[in-house]
């Protein structure tokens, strides 16, 4: 086994119990796009996800939630604003996690 393939597969272990909660977060239509809309722009505030789904507010903020619960979606405030951030990195886990599993 190569380093890659150790590291790769320490990091598994380590989130494999934090694996169904990340695949649950991602287990709704207007949380994975909200995810999309995240990569594409670096930062947002909530009003500027709101004007591109149709869904009330109160809606796009328990779908928020639940992804930065999972850690995927980072929030910090800034005034009266909260801005959102894509977590890229556990993102990446995540897909390497199940790209490992279709492997075995």
């Amino acid at each position: 086994m190569n380093n890659v393939e150790l590291y790769s597969k320490l990091e598994i272990e380590k989130h494999d119990s934090d694996l169904p909660l990340l695949l649950k977060a991602l287990g709704h239509p207007s949380r994975v796009f909200i995810i999309e809309y995240l990569a594409k722009n670096t930062k947002c505030c909530g009003g500027d996800i709101c004007n591109c789904l149709d869904l009330a507010q109160s809606t796009i903020s328990q779908h928020l939630e639940i992804l930065k619960k999972a850690g995927l979606v980072e929030a910090k405030t800034c005034g009266t604003k909260t801005m959102f951030k894509l977590n890229r990195e556990l993102l990446f886990q995540v897909g390497d996690a199940l790209q490992t599993i279709s492997k075995k």
